[in-house]
């Protein structure tokens, strides 16, 4: 990694890029020491909307995320039939490997009936052990 004198000098665009990462990384690390001892699943999930999940299931940690100790947050758009299946999702954001673990889980969930299709947004957390 470049030292901080060597950014400042170089380009002032890659400084704040390479302040902007390291402001990330300290914050998934403040909030994963703030958890309780991880499983093999992932930490939490949440559903910003209206229709109540009724099924969920945990998604599986990925064994090579777990070797790199990679964590974060994946962002799913998840549209829900009236009976209350996923009908499709849709990936807003997240690292690509452990988007494919949250999508494979969300896929299999249950919501409450609803007259009509409607979006959901799932946030998923994954925390390295």
């Amino acid at each position: 990694m470049p030292r901080l004198e060597e950014m400042k000098t170089a380009r002032p665009h890659a400084l704040a890029s390479w302040l902007r990462r390291g402001a990330a990384i300290l914050t998934v690390l403040t909030f994963a020491l703030a958890l309780p001892s991880p499983t093999r699943t992932c930490a939490a999930a949440t559903v910003e909307k209206h229709r109540k999940v009724v099924f969920r299931v945990a998604p599986e940690y990925p064994d090579v995320a777990r070797k790199i100790k990679l964590g974060g947050t994946v962002r799913l758009a998840v549209e829900v039939g009236p009976n209350g299946k996923v009908v499709s999702t849709r990936i807003l954001g997240g690292h690509p490997v452990l988007a494919k673990f949250a999508v494979d889980a969300v896929q299999q969930w249950k919501f409450e009936a609803s007259p009509q299709l409607t979006e959901e947004i799932v946030q998923i957390n994954f925390q390295p052990e």
